[in-house]
């Protein structure tokens, strides 16, 4: 074989491995079973430092050259917000399944994550039984995308409400919530959720 042959060789056997990268990564994304939010604070760390921890490694390894593994990226991150934007229980410390997720907002959604917070815990100062809902992504589908700038989703999700531990599920409902998303400082921001 001529050098030029081996050198066309090493070109395709390079780009079949991060087509084969690609594929594995878009697989795990998509098949990876999530479990339903518990709210209590091990398991947002938990699941914080998980997530970061896929975040990183998408980064390193493709440095986000592929559109499909941004579009995994951004999608990742609406789902994990609409469960934790659309769980909440009584038992939880001063809604940290909000606060958790500010290093993944904007200036903006983080001002309005503390007004929100803020309104709800004058509601709920009074001791009450259990109420909590658990809220779990089932879908995304993007309404608008443009590479490294924003994008819009909306994500589907299953949400049970409990209303006392006595009666396990009081009611299950399907609900989506749109998401708007900046891409600012080489990352993915959450900058307004809204249910529908």
């Amino acid at each position: 074989m001529s050098k030029k042959s081996i050198l066309i060789l090493k070109i395709i056997l390079i780009i079949l491995a991060i087509l084969i990268l690609l594929i594995a990564l878009l697989w795990f994304f998509y098949n990876k079973k999530d479990s339903p939010i518990t709210n209590n604070e091990a398991t947002v760390n938990e699941r914080n430092n998980d997530f970061l921890n896929r975040n990183n490694n998408i980064n390193s390894n493709i440095n986000q050259q592929n559109s499909a593994v941004n579009v995994a990226e951004f999608t990742s991150i609406a789902k994990l917000a609409a469960e934790r934007f659309g769980s909440y229980s009584s038992d939880t410390h001063n809604f940290a399944n909000l606060r958790d997720m500010q290093y993944l907002m904007t200036d903006q959604m983080k001002q309005w994550t503390d007004n929100f917070i803020s309104n709800l815990s004058i509601d709920f100062l009074s001791p009450q039984e259990y109420y909590g809902v658990t809220t779990k992504s089932l879908s995304v589908e993007t309404i608008n995308y443009n590479e490294k700038q924003d994008a819009e989703v909306v994500v589907s999700c299953q949400r049970i409400e409990i209303k006392n531990k006595n009666n396990p599920i009081d009611e299950i409902r399907y609900q989506g919530v749109r998401i708007k998303m900046l891409y600012v400082n080489e990352k993915w921001l959450i900058d307004e959720l809204r249910w529908e």
